[in-house]
């Protein structure tokens, strides 16, 4: 009995050091994989920065160096050179892809409102031209809440994150439609704490 009680022991030593040994190489496995897509965004992040470069520098050299532009092709230009930056950003995300994220994001003052007036002409040719050239019309309307007060975070991601809501809004609106982006201020009532923050809304509407 005693013989067979230590093999007993020796075979779950056996299976634990297995099981561990498994483990470790599973490990290993998804590093090996992680870094391999690590290297390869890295690729990918400078081969787009060197795609945007010649834009960013045009653009920058328009604004500068033309004075004779009209409103709006300024406006244009100041919407390509922000679109610009949020690739970039974008981009830089992209290298620092196998690295461990910094634990807390460095946050500023948003101005929500503006924020959404700057996505809304970042996505027109996907909402308004893309469409008209299929013979469909989509709108976006914006119901923006006066005296909105400001928010903390990173305004880049803000900024992606509507541009993602805008566009799976325009892909539900096969036959066109409307899409409302509205804000509103909401009052935060809470045991200690009170006070106003911003919020976002959006709607879609067929017709």
């Amino acid at each position: 009995m005693a013989l067979a009680s230590h093999q007993a022991r020796l075979y779950g030593d056996l299976q634990k050091a297995y099981d561990d040994l498994r483990q470790s190489q599973h490990t290993v496995m998804q590093q090996e994989r992680l870094r391999a897509l690590g290297q390869m965004a890295s690729g990918i992040a400078h081969d787009i920065n060197n795609a945007i470069s010649p834009v960013s520098l045009y653009t920058e050299s328009l604004l500068e160096r033309e004075p004779n532009l009209s409103e709006r092709a300024r406006g244009y230009l100041v919407t390509i050179q922000r679109a610009i930056e949020d690739v970039a950003r974008t981009v830089a995300r992209m290298r620092e892809f196998y690295r461990e994220r910094e634990a807390q994001l460095t946050l500023e003052r948003v101005e929500l409102n503006s924020a959404i007036r700057q996505v809304a002409e970042l996505t027109r040719p996907r909402w308004h031209d893309l469409p008209q050239q299929r013979g469909l019309n989509v709108d976006l309307l914006l119901d923006l809440a006066d005296a909105l007060p400001e928010i903390m975070g990173a305004e880049h991601e803000i900024r992606d994150a509507l541009t993602n809501l805008i566009f799976n809004a325009i892909d539900a609106l096969p036959t066109g439609g409307t899409i409302t982006v509205r804000t509103r201020k909401v009052t935060v009532e809470s045991g200690y704490d009170r006070g106003a923050s911003g919020s976002v809304r959006l709607g879609r509407g067929h017709g």
